[in-house]
């Protein structure tokens, strides 16, 4: 079983098993509420990563920081848990760090409102794995403020970036203006308004949307997925999501019912228990799990390949997300290197790809089936 475990890493499935646990196990001591965060990040892995869907939710805290108020991604005020931490500064060559840390100072500056902040479709960086990999579609991030909490929607969309570009500019009742060919110009220019009513700000700013959109003679948001319905969905899956984090919080915290005599090793277990139990329900006929939206394409439930990744999961404002959400490899090279057990064969890029594809059962060189 930990031999299996060990295989759930960022660098392999897009989810830090080690590190859930190690934070997990060290904020339980401290206070129980901390395995509702956990299942989170299992169901938001599930929603983004095996669903695909189009809406996922996150609720982060707003806590006092050094004298400043931050959001973290635990209701704490430790600097491991604030939600910056979670953002690689490779990511588009630092543009999202810098994002992230204006549209945390103008939401520091209100006590209620809406935010809107868009991360646009395009290459996702020059360094490390980030040279890899080119982002699909845009990221909308969409989302009530409140005194103690920001609730925030992580939205797909395949949207021109014109119409984006005019979008923000009408929210931000002209203020903010970016360049449609700069990816950067919209990451750096995250809207905040204060507002007594944050859930009806967001409907205000879909409506006009859809009034962006209506005129260039379209009205989808993502794929078949129309403005119309977005907002519909965002209620939906944020209830349906919050619903299954709550059941999936009850069986852990049974399951860890004598978690202090267990440590991070009894917790790791736990946790990666539900993890396969994710893989096994998702795998196809072959045994492989499709990872929508991540480098590598697809793991499978017998050798857990997959991509190289460093970022621990962190809800939906994290690198992770956005890689494990949107994310595509441009070059062979970000898949791993597949070899035989029994005679240390390697499969080259195009033997794994008929692995994937089912077209190779078994090793070329010895006739080893997995």
């Amino acid at each position: 079983m930990r031999e299996t475990l060990q295989h759930i890493t960022a660098e392999k499935v897009g989810f830090n098993l080690a590190q859930e646990a190690r934070v997990t196990a060290r904020t339980m001591r401290e206070s129980p509420t901390v395995l509702e965060i956990a299942a989170r990040n299992i169901r938001t892995y599930e929603a983004e990563t095996l669903e695909d869907h189009v809406v996922s939710y996150f609720p982060y805290f707003r806590n006092s920081y050094n004298g400043e108020n931050r959001l973290f991604r635990l209701n704490s005020k430790i600097e491991e848990d604030l939600v910056i931490k979670v953002i690689d500064p490779q990511e588009r060559g630092g543009a999202v760090v810098e994002g992230f840390t204006k549209l945390e100072q103008d939401m520091s500056k209100i006590s209620t409102g809406f935010f809107l902040w868009i991360s646009p479709r395009g290459p996702a960086g020059s360094e490390g794995v980030y040279k890899n990999i080119s982002y699909r579609y845009h990221q909308v991030y969409i989302g009530e403020i409140t005194k103690d909490t920001v609730d925030a929607y992580a939205l797909k969309a395949d949207i021109d970036e014109a119409r984006l570009s005019e979008w923000v500019h009408l929210v931000s009742r002209g203020e903010k203006s970016p360049d449609p060919k700069n990816a950067e110009s919209f990451i750096k220019s995250p809207v905040v308004l204060s507002c007594l009513d944050g859930e009806n700000a967001i409907t205000k700013s879909l409506l006009t949307l859809r009034t962006i959109l209506s005129v260039a003679g379209r009205n989808q948001f993502y794929k078949d997925t129309t403005v119309d319905e977005v907002f519909s969905l965002m209620k939906k899956q944020g209830m349906k999501q919050e619903e299954e984090v709550r059941q999936l919080r009850d069986r852990l915290s049974y399951e860890l019912s004598g978690f202090h005599t267990g440590g991070e090793a009894h917790m790791g277990e736990v946790l990666g228990r539900h993890m396969i139990a994710l893989y096994s329900r998702y795998q196809d006929e072959r045994g492989n799990v499709p990872l929508k939206g991540c480098v590598g394409g697809s793991i499978s439930i017998n050798q857990l390949f997959g991509s190289r990744l460093t970022q621990e999961s962190g809800g939906v404002f994290s690198s992770m997300y956005r890689v494990a959400s949107v994310g595509a490899a441009t070059i062979s090279e970000s898949c791993n290197k597949i070899s035989c057990k029994k005679c240390n064969w390697e499969a080259s890029d195009e033997d794994v790809q008929r692995i994937q594809k089912g077209d190779l059962k078994a090793c070329p060189k010895c006739g080893w089936k997995p």
